[in-house]
């Protein structure tokens, strides 16, 4: 890992503990002082995490996205990323800030428990296919992970009133649904351009491979949420804690599969030419 990065890195774990630890602070204790610091300090965060992924990007000759840490970095900057461009009409850090920030820190800790040698972009991994894929599933898995802190903080405005400075359960409603639609969008892309990867890779569009597997059902469980909320009118607490719970299966397909499986053939490795 380049020095530069490593230093800034620390950097960032520190910011989005802080942002973490001052906004579940201030949804605890409904103290609208706190939860304004947690944005100040994972806006921080996020300036010192695109410095490390610049700098690696400047050693690597390439945007980092090949290896698993290279992978959860990005991702874990991308979650952050899409809270902070939200619309400010949806007040979205008050609204997911806490869910999104736990989430990055959670998936950049796995990183960092990983190789973080730099590794050449190889021949096999060169094509426009695999920035499409990766792009559109840092969305998707942005856009879930928002969904799920709205959700979240959905629940705890509805408990006993929450905090007054909450946006309203109405809008928290809507924010959260709005996203889990742009994530099934998006992740609809992902799989597709995957597949189309794939089959220049390994010669094959679908494998039924354990991480192709659990991407396809976490987008079905969101379309399921969709039908229901479209066709059944699922709204408020019931949509809230289906979207919390649904984010789970993000994170089981995002790295978990690699973790508790072997012989998945989707790697997030740099493949040898033979597609091993």
């Amino acid at each position: 890992m380049p020095r530069v990065e490593a230093v800034v890195l620390v950097a960032t774990f520190f910011l989005y503990a802080a942002a973490f630890a001052l906004s579940v602070g201030g949804l605890v204790s409904g103290r609208e002082r706190a939860y304004r610091a947690g944005r100040w300090a994972a806006l921080a965060g996020l300036g010192a995490h695109t410095l490390a992924i610049g700098a690696r990007t400047v050693v690597a000759g390439h945007f980092p996205i090949v290896t698993p840490y290279e992978n959860a970095s990005v991702g874990a900057w991308s979650i952050v990323v899409l809270t902070f461009l939200a619309p400010s009409r949806l007040a979205l850090f008050r609204a997911a800030g806490a869910g999104a920030v736990a989430l990055a820190l959670l998936i950049l800790g796995w990183a960092v428990t990983e190789d973080a040698a730099v590794t050449p972009f190889v021949a096999s991994v060169r094509s426009t296919w695999l920035y499409v894929h990766v792009t559109f599933a840092f969305l998707a898995y942005g856009a879930f992970s928002i969904a799920s802190g709205a959700s979240l903080a959905y629940l705890v405005r509805a408990r006993r009133g929450g905090p007054a400075w909450l946006p309203s359960l109405e809008q928290l409603d809507r924010t959260a649904y709005l996203y889990v639609v742009f994530g099934f969008i998006t992740c609809a892309v992902m799989i597709g351009a995957g597949s189309i990867w794939a089959k220049d890779l390994w010669g094959s569009y679908w494998s039924w491979d354990p991480v192709e597997t659990w991407n396809l059902v976490a987008w079905l469980a969101y379309g399921v949420l969709i039908h229901l909320r479209v066709t059944y009118g699922w709204r408020d607490a019931r949509f809230a804690w289906f979207a919390m719970f649904a984010v789970l299966l993000i994170v089981v397909a995002y790295f978990g599969v690699g973790l508790l499986l072997e012989g998945t053939q989707h790697l997030f490795t740099v493949p040898t030419a033979s597609g091993s």
